[in-house]
């Protein structure tokens, strides 16, 4: 097949890359940084890199040729930073999603896979799992989460316009694998935090309520290219095996659990993210205290998928890869080290702090 995979650089972008060139499919893989090297790591055979910003509108009349004769597009590319600049996020995220839309209809390409989220469903009410019918409305307080939920609900449209075009969306819970270190680290913690400190954080602070779904990259991977091979259309939930709860996340960071009432974590997260000592917003932990838990029966029988790691092997993978500032062959995936990141801050200041454009 040839597939064309936008975000492909990514945490979910790079494991899909590797799931598809291995399956001996052809890939147009379109990001805004890509390789520079012909024989840098990633340059993979099979794979030909299109450098495109989804956030510069004056771009939008490329996308069509990006698709045009594509058996499949897989759209994974989507804004996390920098938070304070919405209107940055806003056209990655809406615009940039609806311009992919647009050019895979006017290329009258037959199957899109939208990278969806469990941010995109509505807060759970228990902690019973929920199938792919759960309301699909967001989480009120998560940009992220009410951008999702507006994608998916174009996605609606689309279908309900009655097109050729076979329409999947996959909606991981929170997705990880160990190349993504560095990368998880720029997102979700400041840049002087001594990384291997994540190994022995001592105490954890987390409402003892606080529960988590995970899924490995590959594991997601792998689910996309059973979609894409066997044109497959609706939502799928993709979980590991497994819910984990404050003692064991507390557990695989070294520390002992101490019960941080939700109402004081969302305050404190908001605060120090409004003085800019961290890069998540508040809206991050307020969708991992609501989201509901996943059944993933419609993903194994329909596709026959089964992750190959459990959740508690995802979030070991992942403190490991950050307490050892792991790296992967792309820009986004780039090691961390302090040196790199001061650097970076003197020449532009951090990048969640940046004034809305």
């Amino acid at each position: 097949m040839q597939v064309v995979v936008t975000g492909a650089s990514g945490i979910v972008g790079s494991a899909l890359l590797r799931a598809l060139t291995g399956r001996g499919h052809d890939v147009t893989a379109v990001c805004r940084r890509v390789p520079q090297a012909p024989g840098a790591p990633g340059r993979a055979e099979g794979v030909t890199w299109v450098s495109h910003d989804l956030a510069d509108r004056a771009g939008d009349s490329r996308l069509p040729q990006f698709v045009r004769d594509a058996d499949g597009v897989v759209h994974l590319a989507w804004g996390l930073q920098p938070m304070h600049n919405r209107g940055h996020l806003r056209r990655v995220d809406l615009g940039g999603s609806l311009a992919v839309i647009r050019a895979v209809r006017a290329e009258r390409v037959p199957h899109l896979v939208f990278g969806s989220s469990v941010g995109t469903y509505a807060p759970r009410v228990s902690d019973e799992v929920v199938d792919e019918r759960w309301p699909a409305t967001g989480i009120p307080g998560s940009v992220y989460s009410r951008h999702k939920a507006f994608v998916e609900r174009v996605l609606d449209r689309v279908e309900e316009a009655g097109d050729d075009l076979v329409v999947a969306r996959t909606r991981p819970s929170l997705v990880g694998q160990r190349a993504a270190g560095s990368a998880m680290l720029r997102l979700g913690f400041p840049f002087l935090l001594p990384a291997p400190l994540l190994r022995h954080v001592g105490v954890l602070p987390l409402d003892r309520g606080f529960a988590l779904q995970f899924v490995h990259a590959d594991d997601v991977a792998d689910a996309m290219v059973r979609i894409l091979e066997s044109r497959a259309g609706g939502a799928f939930n993709l979980a590991a095996d497994g819910v984990l709860r404050q003692p064991e996340i507390a557990d695989a960071f070294g520390g002992w659990p101490l019960h941080l009432p939700r109402p004081w974590a969302l305050r404190l997260v908001g605060a120090l993210w409004r003085a800019g000592v961290q890069p998540l917003d508040p809206g991050w932990l307020e969708m991992a205290f609501r989201v509901p838990f996943m059944d993933t029966a419609r993903a194994r029988d329909v596709l026959g998928w089964q992750p190959q790691h459990t959740a508690r092997e995802v979030l070991d993978e992942v403190v490991a890869g950050m307490a050892d500032r792991a790296d992967g062959p792309f820009p986004p995936l780039r090691a961390r080290t302090p040196g790199d990141e001061l650097g970076y801050l003197l020449r532009h200041g951090p990048v969640w702090w940046r004034p809305e454009t």
